[in-house]
């Protein structure tokens, strides 16, 4: 799992061991090591350098400070201000992995609602697998009637119908990105974000919810039900989960991976308390189709822990 983008600081700033302030030559080097990351080289950030303990917060503020400059000198597609969403902009940002190293993944990026103090809270959406268009624009008249105000989204479209995977590398590249630039820009509260979707959508934020859990605050997949080996469920400690699958869904053994993991974290929740919150309901008499008005207000009222124990 690599963490390199958003985690980059942090590193920096513990291997600084708690007594002396940073010169000009160790930002450099924090420098130099944030860049690397960026170019997917990152090495291992080898200065030790001692500081006073009041010092600890100013040090925090450099190294943070280090990182926005690399980041924002970095020649890549950057987040744009996020839209209302009267006008629909459509922007792209170049996947540079294999296999689809070089397609362009369109993207809207809008927000409902003014800035709360502390920033939007940032949703994902992952359309589900058929023809692209029409999932994509689904999609997008879905984010903008949810009861989620305010909120900002990030509403891609898979970049290619033949290989219509939402988690493989590629992909992972491009919400990697989106944290880092999100997280920078100020509008969006770190402590917010959650990724949900519908089918395959459902089965991809499911994933990434247990491959990126230290960074969510919820996740919310629908009409979905991964196979918990490609999903663990006990990453989840920390993550707000919804779940929600019609009872009539056997496609793939929809209902029946999705009863599989209410059981799973219905355990996972008694013993370990006050952590695995989590929401999982089989829709009596629903198959494939289901209301999807219910997880993005669900979701939104849990906060992510920073420092979990």
């Amino acid at each position: 799992m690599n963490l390199k983008y958003i985690v980059a600081p942090l590193l920096a700033i513990h291997s600084l061991c708690p007594a002396q302030e940073l010169g000009k030559n160790t930002i450099e080097k924090i420098e130099t090591y944030f860049e690397e990351s960026l170019r997917n080289n990152p090495g291992t950030f080898g200065v030790e350098k001692r500081i006073k303990t009041k010092a600890i917060e100013r040090t925090r503020k450099t190294v943070w400070q280090c990182w926005r400059n690399i980041v924002e000198s970095y020649q890549e597609e950057k987040l744009p201000t996020a839209s209302t969403g009267e006008k629909r902009d459509t922007l792209y940002w170049s996947l540079p992995l294999h296999p689809e190293s070089g397609a362009a993944m369109p993207f809207h990026y809008i927000h409902k609602g003014e800035k709360p103090a502390d920033g939007y809270p940032l949703f994902l959406y992952l359309h589900g697998s058929g023809p692209k268009r029409q999932e994509w624009d689904t999609g997008y008249h879905l984010c903008r009637s949810f009861h989620d105000t305010p909120s900002a989204y990030f509403i891609p479209q898979i970049p290619s119908e033949e290989l219509y995977r939402w988690a493989i590398p590629a992909q992972q590249w491009a919400w990697e990105k989106l944290l880092r630039l999100a997280l920078l820009s100020g509008d969006i509260d770190a402590n917010r974000i959650y990724f949900f979707g519908i089918s395959e959508g459902g089965y991809g934020s499911q994933r990434l919810a247990s491959f990126y859990a230290d960074y969510l605050a919820g996740a919310g997949p629908m009409a979905g039900g991964e196979p918990l080996q490609n999903a663990p469920a006990e990453n989840l400690s920390g993550v707000a989960f919804s779940l929600l699958t019609g009872e009539r869904d056997y496609g793939f053994g929809r209902n029946l991976l999705t009863h599989t993991a209410a059981k799973t974290l219905d355990s996972l929740q008694t013993v370990h308390h006050r952590h695995y919150n989590h929401r999982i309901n089989l829709i009596p008499g629903q198959g494939h189709s289901i209301d999807y008005s219910p997880s993005t207000p669900w979701l939104s009222q849990f906060t992510r822990t920073p420092h979990p124990r």
